[in-house]
């Protein structure tokens, strides 16, 4: 018994050195993926279809930032806006900014080539009396111009958006971009501005998932020991239900890390699964060893000063995790199966939940069956004992309680029953990328206002590819079929404005293979 005692407690020792270096490495390398591309696998179509609009057009992502604009006041509005556009232009990672100043229209034709006059609907002239002070006209005509009206201006000119694209080859991080735009945004502009787009949700996305991973998880951890701790009585004990979670948890991650899988929005509630289910492991665990000490201790008339022997404990350990370790492992073997059930959805973030949530269920359930009982081998002290109670009064105490507990979960189920024909049509399944953040969240105001000003709140991207790649040309006929297609997309319910070639060559009143 000895021999197998100081096994166990090799094996141990050994877990313990290995979670520390993995741990190390853990917290050298820890990394959040906040994309939702996290979500895909890599033959999505989505996905590759995303990368090549990247690589020809230099990103899929718009960042949009929304601004206030007094058309009775034009010209202090416009000098906002156009601070906002030059202190944009200048950030390196920025590819592109479109806003009111790219605006065109149709000014008559010329004599010569391109035979065509355009003129900007906002007219910037430097002021000769004040150098680098600007003079800026406006013209209201770009409210009733549908290349433009809904998407750079609403449509009552009291909002305007500033849109941009960052560059595909610049490698910067979602919290990185959003500081930095609004760094730059604030240090030209007094007016009140909120950024939207996919990469605004990203950084939120992000801080969302590092308080799972740093707030929660802990926090669940507490409760947990809270309950535990009602039960044991004994701080030890409590403490030792969570080290078999915390010791799989940090295994979990450091395998995602090692195989470079994506620690995202989805993945990081690991551990929060280990915690709450694996600790339950280590609870069953000691309440068998406790029933087995309290019958030694019965059957040898009890320890010399509330403490028990050595040999005794080796003899309780032993029994204890004779009796557990079936129950233990067909409980996490049960468990298991219901996450390596996601093994089998195309979305990569749930495979990879599926498993690993399996892995570190399994391995929370050998921690438990090889380090718990390492530390009941210095445990000799008896845990606090509840007063006991006459067994007449207890019984019917718990009697009257559990009647009472019966009736109230019988209660509750016949009113869920009852009324979820009246709830369930009321779930909402509309969804998108804002929808994850509480209504109160600056990111989902910012959404609502956008809806509310433009009526749309994300944008996607069309693109015709000619046969083999070779070079675009529309012919009257073509352009018709493009024309066609786009005004069955902008029928679509979903499908607010479309910003497109087609409304190009409706605003200017010039025929769209001209345009190409």
């Amino acid at each position: 018994m000895k021999k197998k005692r100081d096994l166990n407690v090799i094996f141990t020792v050994f877990i313990l050195l290995t979670t520390a270096l993995f741990g190390i490495y853990v917290v050298k390398n820890l990394y959040f993926d906040s994309t939702f591309y996290a979500f895909l696998d890599r033959t999505s179509p989505t996905l590759i279809a995303s990368e090549a609009i990247a690589k020809k057009y230099g990103d899929t992502t718009t960042i949009m930032v929304l601004l206030p604009f007094d058309p009775d006041r034009a010209e202090e509005s416009l000098r906002e806006v156009d601070n906002v556009v030059r202190a944009l232009e200048k950030v390196p990672f920025v590819q592109s900014v479109e806003s009111l100043f790219n605006a065109q229209k149709n000014g008559g034709l010329l004599l010569g080539a391109p035979f065509i006059r355009f003129q900007p609907y906002v007219t910037v002239t430097e002021d000769s009396e004040n150098p680098g002070h600007r003079k800026y006209a406006f013209d209201r005509g770009i409210l009733q111009d549908r290349a433009y009206s809904g998407i750079l201006i609403s449509e009552d000119g009291r909002s305007v958006t500033v849109m941009l694209r960052k560059r595909a080859e610049m490698r910067v991080s979602a919290i990185e971009l959003s500081n930095r735009l609004q760094s730059e945004i604030r240090s030209v502009t007094s007016l009140p501005f909120k950024l939207i787009g996919e990469d605004i949700v990203e950084a939120d996305l992000f801080d969302s998932v590092r308080v799972l991973a740093f707030v929660y998880t802990p926090l669940i951890g507490f409760v947990v020991l809270g309950i535990f701790l009602l039960k044991f009585r004994s701080l030890f004990l409590t403490l030792l239900t969570l080290v078999p979670p915390l010791l799989s948890s940090i295994w979990v991650y450091f395998f995602m890390l090692v195989f470079h899988r994506n620690i995202n929005s989805l993945t990081v509630l690991i551990p929060t699964f280990i915690v709450i289910i694996g600790s339950a492991y280590g609870m069953h665990y000691l309440s068998r060893f406790l029933e087995v000490r309290k019958e030694t201790e019965r059957r040898s008339g009890g320890g010399e000063g509330g403490r028990i022997s050595s040999a005794s404990l080796s003899a309780t350990v032993k029994q204890a995790s004779r009796e557990e370790w079936m129950p233990i492992l067909f409980s996490a073997l049960t468990t298991m199966a219901g996450f390596a059930s996601n093994i089998f959805l195309q979305m990569e973030a749930f495979r990879d939940m599926g498993i690993f949530a399996s892995l570190g269920i399994f391995l929370c359930a050998v921690f438990t069956m090889v380090v718990t009982p390492s530390f009941l081998y210095f445990y000799r002290k008896n845990p606090a004992q509840k007063q006991e109670l006459s067994i007449r009064a207890r019984s019917t105490r718990e009697s009257r309680f559990g009647r009472y507990l019966k009736w109230a979960f019988i209660g509750f189920t016949a009113i869920g029953i009852g009324l979820s024909p009246l709830l369930i049509p009321q779930v909402s399944l509309e969804m998108d990328s804002y929808r994850y953040f509480k209504e109160s969240s600056t990111l989902r105001q910012s959404a609502n206002q956008l809806k509310a000003d433009f009526g749309w709140v994300s944008n996607m991207y069309l693109v015709f590819e000619t046969p083999e790649g070779r070079p675009l040309s529309i012919q009257s006929e073509g352009a018709q079929k493009i024309k066609s297609f786009l005004d069955q997309v902008e029928r679509i319910p979903q499908i607010a404005n479309q910003m497109s070639i087609v409304k190009m060559s409706e605003s200017l009143k010039i025929p769209m293979p001209l345009l190409v």
